[in-house]
């Protein structure tokens, strides 16, 4: 009987532990730019689907540049759209180079990846598709060098 209850509680401890480490992600998204070049009219488009008005949640974005990137910061507008068709618009500045020129976020194949959090500890008051639509801000119509935007929606654990 104690090599079973051992070999129980084993398990039990492992399952237990598999389960406990559950995902956090409840939508994640990725747009790629057609030729990296991004054009200040067109938008990458993010609609998750939520039922959860009482879950605090985390919004991170990512944003993949290459070389041809030709500037140390980006502007982006944020246009939200809530189910029920309110709009809400934001505005932000992130930076994608260290004062020297080194690229800031991950390295892969000639690419950098920067990711970072848009909102953090935010409820949404209704339950259905939200939307977000983000265009870049730059003076340049055209934009070199910004390969792909991504999307990402977390359960908080606060």
């Amino acid at each position: 009987m104690g090599k079973k209850f051992i070999l129980l509680c084993t398990f039990s401890a492992i399952f237990l532990f598999i389960f406990s480490c559950s995902n956090q992600t409840v939508y994640s998204s990725e747009v790629e730019i057609p030729d990296g070049i991004w054009k200040s009219k067109e938008a990458a488009v993010f609609s998750p689907e939520l039922t959860d008005t009482i879950q605090n949640y985390n919004i991170s974005l990512s944003v993949t540049n290459s070389d041809l990137y030709r500037y140390s910061n980006l502007w982006l507008f944020v246009k939200t759209k809530s189910p029920d068709g309110f709009y809400h618009k934001d505005t932000l500045e992130i930076y994608l180079s260290e004062e020297n020129g080194k690229w800031l976020g991950k390295n892969k194949d000639d690419q950098w990846r920067y990711q970072f959090y848009f909102k953090k500890q935010i409820r949404f008051p209704k339950i259905g598709k939200y939307t977000f639509e983000i265009q870049q801000g730059m003076r340049d119509l055209e934009l070199p060098g910004i390969n792909k935007l991504s999307f990402e929606l977390l359960k908080s654990d606060k």
